[in-house]
């Protein structure tokens, strides 16, 4: 049971980076964490997904430290879901939907409140089984 509640957890994860991916392509405007990793990726030429597997690693690595009781396998399958996470963004943005161009500026708008929308649905059920 509880292998499911992991499995489950993390797909869910990965689809809140898919509509990551897609607030991201609509270009009109991001989170504060995520216009940070573009911001580092576009100064860099690192791709933001690998920005953002970083940066939550350093928070995770931070974690880690502060934590008294550290369960070592869920910091595991927390750093193995990190670099899953930054590689779906990558997937997404530059490969799958590298050719997609948002022609106007009210389908922006329409792509980034879906991948509001999907990015929202894939966090609050990934932390609903309270492993990531």
């Amino acid at each position: 049971m509880k292998s499911k509640k992991y499995l489950l957890s993390f797909l869910y994860y990965m689809v809140a980076a898919f509509g990551i991916s897609l607030t991201i392509k609509a270009a009109v405007g991001v989170s504060s964490f995520n216009s940070m990793n573009v911001a580092i990726s576009e100064l860099t030429k690192i791709e933001v997904g690998t920005i953002t597997t970083l940066v939550n690693l350093l928070f995770l690595i931070a974690c880690f430290f502060i934590e008294k009781n550290k369960k070592i396998p869920e910091y595991l399958f927390m750093i193995v879901s990190l670099v899953c996470f930054g590689s779906v963004i990558n997937l997404f943005l530059y490969h799958l939907l590298f050719k997609v161009q948002v022609g106007s500026y009210f389908l922006s708008i329409i792509v980034f409140i879906v991948g509001t929308i999907i990015a929202g649905y894939g966090t609050g059920r990934s932390l609903y089984y309270g492993i990531l």
